[in-house]
């Protein structure tokens, strides 16, 4: 019997609340009975927990990695575990079983498209599925591809996934603008920040660090005009709607009860606040421990930040668990305890009463967007009660634009941007960890080299990759040792790639001999007279040889599996001729242009190895080949 797969989730802690919440609307119903046609499982699965990926992998007897083996088996650390495991499973089997009548995804944004690939593969014919997702809460530096991008196009062009909706049909795009969770001030205080609305900035620079793209956006998830006009270049002022953030706490606590912001000198002060309030918040206030949640910002530095508040908490005889920590790492909370928790485990999960620590993090720097996609999501974790704590002239700037959007009642006053600034700005969002941040760092240092050697002439523009620089305006202020970049209209233009899987460089000069013709006096070729017939035979001191300075060029490295690689081409290889053309007549870019040309084109190299002629011939493949859905 096929399944329905209602709802595909990352912790077990909220299977059992889809399970109480579900069983409440089917009361009527025996739990046996329900459950025997709908799953509410994890993503990825195991042997011992159930899961989409696992169960796909088992269905067609493929090679099921888990995360350590994913880890160990992906081709480039950029790449998550979890997308290169679908892609693995994807790749490998090009025919699916259907598994399931409908899938329900939560969190989409979360996840690679690989897996929403996979979803829809696994799929009886009606390919009913669903997700579920906000980009102001994803934690990745990608945004959620629109489903042309997910599924691409039949043999027709037409898209093999589409959100327009058929008369007579359910709605297949809906943005859901009401917000139960969240009171309206925390709601709109976490898009305030999340988007910058009132940061302050120098004269000239725009506040704001992400934005829509499609401006009337703003009307579908809540928000009413109540000053100006959502266009381009002018002033808006927003507001939420009683219908779209229904005013539940409002009536009942004060807004200073319900949202507060507080800086702090030393992270001493902010941890003794916090144990206090804890403390107040359970010995006054009538709050459960497991009503209490506590989130660190930087999911790598949470857990030693927690120490010490998690002391003095048990030295007042209060109870904490560390999300999937100190207790099953399918849990997120238990009874009779307080849960602290990094930005990345607090997703998905709620608590009446949230406070965010540390929270100067998010305040500037690099990867702003990011951050401040991080603090939205902390502040949305709650259902009643937030307070947002930080350290030093960091958490300040946060305080003062909380403190702008009280001044405003709470609405969002701002200049709609345009087109061209909307260009700077980050539309969507992701957690720069501290790995990151020492991947751009050797980048950045990179850049630092590369400027250094334009500078000093070690190398040239033309060295550049022409398909790269062609994408950007590119400027250099050698004195502050600064670098602007700015996009072209070429920015959007696919990629080419070098299919030969050959990395060629130029290596040093060479003085060639070249045979020229030295011009003489015409004379005619041939005279009649009495004496008979003279030919002019053009004598051989006519043509002379000169000596030219040309390029020379080598093999600097070949990629594993590639065509070049095939051919066996080595590296070192003292490249003469492609397809009979002299090397030393072209420049490097018209070489690396031959390697870009075009798929299943052939390419015949002349090569000098150790003084041994060698001709190899292979045919130019596509490295990233376009993956048939």
């Amino acid at each position: 019997m096929k399944k329905i797969l209602l709802l595909i989730i990352l912790f077990k802690s909220l299977t059992f609340a889809v399970d109480e919440k579900f069983l409440k609307i089917t009361n009527s119903l025996k739990k046996e009975d329900v459950f025997e046609k709908i799953k509410i499982i994890h993503a990825w699965g195991s042997p011992s927990m159930e899961g989409v990926y696992y169960n796909a992998a088992l269905s067609t007897n493929s090679k099921y990695f888990d995360f350590r083996s994913a880890k160990n088996y992906r081709k480039s650390t950029d790449q998550n575990e979890f997308d290169f495991a679908c892609k693995a499973l994807l790749d490998h089997q090009h025919s699916f079983s259907p598994l399931y009548d409908l899938i329900l995804i939560d969190e989409a944004q979360d996840f690679a498209p690989s897996f929403l690939q996979l979803c829809y593969k696994i799929l009886d014919k009606n390919k009913r599925l669903i997700y579920a997702y906000d980009e102001l809460q994803t934690l990745s530096e990608s945004s959620m591809p629109n489903p042309e991008d997910i599924w691409g196009k039949d043999e027709h062009g037409r898209p093999l996934v589409s959100l327009n909706s058929n008369e007579g049909e359910p709605d297949r795009d809906i943005i859901l603008d009401t917000c139960y969770r969240n009171p309206r001030p925390v709601l709109t205080s976490a898009h305030a920040l999340g988007f910058g609305v009132y940061r302050k900035v120098s004269d000239g620079k725009l506040p704001l660090v992400q934005m829509f793209d499609y401006a009337p956006l703003w009307h579908d998830i809540g928000y009413e005009i109540l000053e100006g006009n959502l266009a381009e270049g002018e002033r808006v002022r927003l507001a939420r709607t009683s219908k779209s953030s229904p005013e539940f706490l409002e009536n009942h606590s004060e807004i200073d009860d319900l949202i507060k912001f507080k800086t702090f000198q030393t992270e001493e002060e902010q941890i003794e606040y916090l144990v206090n309030s804890i403390k107040q918040d359970i010995e006054e206030n009538e709050l459960r421990p497991e009503d209490i949640m506590i989130i660190h910002p930087n999911a790598l530095t949470a857990r030693d930040k927690f120490g010490l508040a998690r002391y003095k908490l048990y030295e007042e005889g209060i109870n904490s668990n560390l999300a999937g920590v100190t207790i099953s790492p399918d849990d997120f909370s238990q009874d009779d305890s307080v849960t602290f928790t990094s930005i990345f485990r607090a997703k998905g999960n709620e608590a009446p009463m949230v406070y965010v620590i540390n929270a100067d993090y998010c305040a500037q720097g690099m990867g702003l967007a990011t951050k401040r996609n991080i603090l939205f999501t902390a502040m949305t974790r709650t259902k009643a009660w937030l307070r947002v704590l930080g350290v030093g002239p960091s958490m300040q700037i946060l305080e003062d634009e909380f403190q702008e959007v009280k001044r405003n009642d709470f609405s969002l006053s701002f200049v709609y941007p345009t087109e061209e600034q909307r260009q700077h700005l980050r539309i969507v969002n992701r957690d720069v960890s501290d790995k990151d941040k020492r991947r751009i760092q050797v980048r950045r240092k990179s850049l630092e080299n590369l400027i250094k050697d334009l500078d000093e002439g070690v190398l040239h523009k033309e060295d550049l990759d022409p398909d790269v620089l062609k994408r950007f305006t590119i400027g250099f202020d050698y004195k502050n040792g600064l670098f602007f970049i700015k996009k072209t209209k070429s920015i959007k233009e696919p990629f080419r790639f070098n299919m030969s899987g050959l990395d060629i460089k130029h290596d040093g000069m060479k003085w060639e001999k070249d045979l020229v013709k030295v011009e003489l006096p015409k004379l005619p070729e041939s005279t009649n007279n009495d004496r008979g017939t003279t030919i002019r035979i053009q004598d051989a001191s006519e043509f002379q040889y000169k000596f030219v300075l040309k390029p020379e060029y080598s093999v600097a490295g070949v990629r594993e599996n590639s065509p070049g690689f095939l051919a066996d081409i080595k590296k070192g290889d003292k490249l003469i001729e492609i397809n009979g053309k002299k090397t030393s007549d072209m420049t490097l870019q018209q070489i690396n242009e031959v390697f870009m040309s075009e798929e299943e084109k052939t390419i015949t190299l002349k090569l000098l190895r150790n003084s041994l002629t060698l001709i190899k011939e292979f045919i130019l493949k596509d490295p990233i080949p376009y993956q048939e859905n």
